[in-house]
């Protein structure tokens, strides 16, 4: 039996040939809403650069004023300069790539789409960003590894007017939990300037167990495509209510109270008036600040900051007043879930057993709180008096 094939039924089917082939020769899998690691795309993700720098490849730990030194040495400095040329030409390839398509390839680590499995699976990308900006971050062997946090560095690669790719050192040895993805957002200002935000997440900063981000915005300077930091948010100290108007940085600190974080971005717009949470350290987290930013034009300023009662420091309000209520009895009195009680626990009992007159003890505990309250001003006042006063209490007994 013969088929007769129209011509119009042979332009169709020459089509749905062509397409199948294409599909199957460029691996592009293009109707696929599934994430897909192609062969060209992984081969990109293979040659993605390391930064390298043996000569100071031996992490150990450090404290801060010796981690601030070593960021400044020129052998590192140097190690950076070259790593950047390397992203330079990896960004050329990468270009042409979707970030979806490298995380994939990241994640997977074979051409092909991503099962279920491997689609649900939590993970964070070295690769971030979009068709126009793409942010690569790397761990930094040349800094010290932290108690509870890594040294990474983070770049932008931007493409220039003339097709080049330019990249910028945005991040230069910050801590974190490499597990703690550094976002790019990119927004407009209020005066419809186009802003690159970095959200930096840090899920477990002392001495609360709790969500924080750190938003830092950068302009993209259109004559040399290099990311600059633009300084719109207040000066201030992190933590505090301490807020200097006049001078700017590029930093706006928020705790997480929301999926949001920060109150005030609204369709890739920052709008005129932003809002952000915060503990106040310098009452041992007790309270919780709420300060409200306003755009005067070209920078935000504070134009109001409301203070309230903090959950956690309600907890560690009612465990305290259950050790004084408590003390000298067999009642053990639950520590609160969420929190760090060490300093003020220490504290409270130097000064109960130095009531007591238990100066040993209470000595003991006042030594402890020394140590323990480092960061917490107030209450190293505290610890110091303690100390000083069960001193006196024992040169007296002794005479």
């Amino acid at each position: 039996m013969r088929i007769q094939v129209g011509a119009k039924d042979m332009t169709r089917l020459s089509v749905r040939v062509s397409l199948l082939m294409f599909i199957l020769l460029t691996g592009s899998f293009a109707f696929s809403k599934t994430p897909v690691c192609t062969e060209r795309a992984l081969q990109v993700v293979k040659a993605m650069p390391e930064f390298e720098a043996p000569e100071c490849s031996d992490q150990t730990y450090s404290d801060e004023t010796q981690t601030s030194e070593l960021r400044k040495k020129t052998l590192r400095k140097r190690a950076l300069l070259a790593y950047r040329k390397k992203l330079a030409l990896w960004g050329t390839r990468a270009q042409f790539f979707s970030t979806s398509a490298l995380e994939a390839c990241e994640k997977k680590g074979s051409v092909g789409p991503l099962s279920k499995e491997e689609a649900e699976a939590y993970f964070t990308s070295d690769i971030g960003g979009n068709a126009s900006l793409r942010l690569v971050t790397t761990a930094d062997p040349c800094l010290p590894i932290g108690a509870h946090a890594d040294p990474y560095d983070a770049f932008l690669l931007i493409k220039s007017l003339d097709g080049k790719i330019v990249v910028t050192q945005v991040l230069d040895g910050a801590y974190g939990n490499l597990d703690s993805p550094v976002d790019l957002i990119q927004v407009k200002d209020p005066n419809d300037q186009p802003l690159v935000l970095l959200r930096e997440n840090e899920s477990q900063m002392a001495p609360f167990m709790h969500e924080s981000d750190t938003f830092i915005a950068f302009h993209i300077n259109p004559e040399n495509s290099q990311a600059e930091p633009a300084k719109i948010f207040p000066a201030r100290q992190m933590g505090s209510s301490t807020v200097s108007s006049s001078t700017t940085t590029n930093e706006l600190y928020s705790e997480i109270y929301s999926e949001e974080g920060l109150e005030g971005l609204k369709n890739g717009t920052l709008m005129a008036e932003l809002k952000t949470n915060e503990l106040d350290s310098q009452a041992f987290e007790e309270r919780s600040n709420r300060l409200t930013y306003r755009w005067d034009g070209k920078a935000y300023v504070v134009v109001r900051i409301e203070s309230e009662p903090n959950p956690v420091g309600k907890d560690i309000g009612a465990y305290r007043a259950c050790l004084k209520a408590n003390f000298g009895t067999a009642k053990v009195c639950e520590e609160p879930v969420e929190g760090n009680v060490t300093c003020v626990k220490q504290n409270d009992l130097a000064w109960l057993n130095f009531k007591a007159n238990k100066l040993q003890d209470a000595l003991k505990y006042a030594q402890l709180a020394l140590e323990s309250c480092k960061d917490k001003s107030l209450e190293l006042k505290h610890a110091d008096y303690n100390y000083k006063q069960i001193q006196k209490a024992l040169q007296a007994k002794k005479h």
